[in-house]
């Protein structure tokens, strides 16, 4: 729940949520189909692992990379600027929270009939402590821990320097506050020093 209440703060798309106790011990975090309609037909959704032509297990060591997810978008997309936009903001996010889980069934997109394929909500969002690299490359070969790797290929996202500036200041700004978030949740202390190295982008804005 903390990653998705910063991804919301953040302004990504995300779907509802909200979490529940069903019993004594444990609770359960429950997202809000976005593949259904307000009246529970079925719409059209593709993993990106689908629209990219990719198999399971493809990842970054195989050379599946965010460019891809992009060129969908340049090529396809309903929504190209938008959704490019929104994509890159997305990469930014994962090496702020260590979302190393960002493999091509966790992208999806969802068609928009006469128009093409718009990007999904983003889901299934998890911070992940002594992180090494995401999932996907963020450039054509790499996948490291680094903004500055991001920043590299903002143009292709089709973003001013200025542009990505301002949303890389805006997420680290808005993330550095995650123990104050996850506090509020009552997540204990000791939890918290556990996902600590998962934020470590984030803390490093904060320290100046």
């Amino acid at each position: 729940m903390v990653v998705y209440t910063l991804a919301k703060a953040c302004g990504l798309d995300v779907p509802d949520a909200l979490v529940r106790r069903f019993n004594s011990t444990y609770h359960t975090f429950l997202v809000k189909r976005f593949d259904r309609t307000g009246a529970g037909r079925r719409r059209h959704f593709a993993s990106a692992m689908n629209l990219t032509g990719h198999q399971d297990g493809d990842d970054a060591s195989t050379g599946a990379s965010y460019l891809e997810i992009a060129q969908v978008l340049m090529t396809d997309g309903a929504r190209t600027g938008a959704d490019l936009r929104e994509l890159w903001s997305r990469i930014v996010f994962n090496l702020l929270v260590s979302n190393t889980d960002d493999h091509l069934r966790n992208h999806g997109f969802l068609l928009e009939p006469g128009k093409g394929w718009a990007l999904s909500p983003a889901f299934d969002m998890n911070p992940v402590p002594h992180a090494h690299g995401l999932k996907l490359n963020i450039s054509g070969m790499d996948n490291a821990m680094d903004l500055e790797l991001a920043r590299s290929v903002a143009p292709y996202f089709r973003l001013s320097t200025s542009e990505a500036n301002e949303i890389i200041s805006q997420q680290q700004q808005l993330i550095s506050q995650w123990r104050t978030i996850a506090t509020s949740l009552g997540i204990p202390t000791q939890q918290q020093r556990q996902f600590s190295t998962a934020f470590r982008l984030s803390e490093r804005w904060a320290s100046g």
